[in-house]
């Protein structure tokens, strides 16, 4: 069982006005906080600046907190918080953190009371997450580099790729880069030769199309087994699918058509 270190994001500055690069970073941040596996982020803050800034051309806070809020309207975790704006003068920074930061441990401590729990850091932390982020069996985030690629020319020969490019595939080494993000998962297998990019919703059937591999297309459902990732993709070929499991810094990936299987193991490198 995974447990993420919960994280606020926070934005201080004039946003005079707020433009579509400032959401943008905040989705940038929280992607790749996420793809750490290490961390979620529970909410991202907006703090416009204080009139008294002193900044050429600076809208009142009204008008620039009533745009930021038009910005955010569609937005689920991102909010305005006009804190920062509403002292007497301009505040540093350095203070409008140690607000928020004293929020969030005001907010812990209502969590610990109402649990009468005193490892509620921890319980904070699960209770931050929605169920798919604590329900994830293992973490596939990362850039994998391939140790070893066992009966791939095979595994090629049964889905029907012709001999020249089983010739090709068989001398290249590709990696995997893996988005996780609860059960939403971006696979990358990328290579010098051909890329192919898988992107999908853990246990929802999709139409895949394997264009870059044997130019068919499937119907795929990725499901957990325990701790590993099993595919199935029903198509032309009988059989057709996959394991993917992590054993320490190694990534397992077992693929299969009708009797023929490949096994391909990847070192982890970030």
């Amino acid at each position: 069982m995974i447990h993420r270190i919960p994280l606020a994001l926070l934005a201080c500055g004039s946003f005079n006005p707020i433009t579509n690069m400032h959401m943008r970073l905040f989705e940038l941040a929280r992607d790749h906080l996420h793809q750490t596996g290490r961390y979620q982020v529970i909410e991202g803050i907006i703090s416009p600046v204080n009139d008294t800034y002193g900044k050429k051309g600076l809208v009142p806070a009204k008008h620039r907190i009533a745009m930021a809020r038009l910005a955010v309207e569609t937005s689920d975790w991102i909010r305005v918080d006009p804190w920062e704006s509403e002292q007497d003068g301009w505040t540093e920074t350095v203070k409008v953190l140690r607000h928020h930061y004293e929020k969030l441990l005001q907010s812990l401590q209502l969590r610990k009371e109402s649990t009468g729990n005193h490892s509620s850091e921890k319980r904070f932390a699960e209770d931050s997450l929605s169920p798919q982020y604590r329900e994830m069996p293992t973490d596939f985030n990362g850039y994998w580099k391939m140790l070893s690629n066992d009966n791939f020319e095979e595994y090629l020969k049964a889905l029907d790729v012709n001999i020249a490019l089983r010739k090709i595939a068989t001398l290249l080494k590709p990696d995997k880069d893996i988005i996780q993000n609860g059960d939403h998962m971006i696979i990358k297998t990328l290579s010098t030769f051909r890329n192919y990019i898988m992107d999908f919703e853990i246990g929802k059937e999709f139409e895949e199309d394997l264009s870059g591999i044997d130019d068919r297309k499937c119907m795929t459902t990725v499901n957990w087994d325990g701790d590993k990732l099993v595919c199935i993709q029903k198509g032309e070929k009988e059989g057709r699918g996959w394991t993917q499991w992590v054993e320490g810094d190694e990534l397992h990936l077992e693929m299969r058509v009708g009797d023929v299987a490949c096994k391909q193991v990847f070192r982890k490198v970030q």
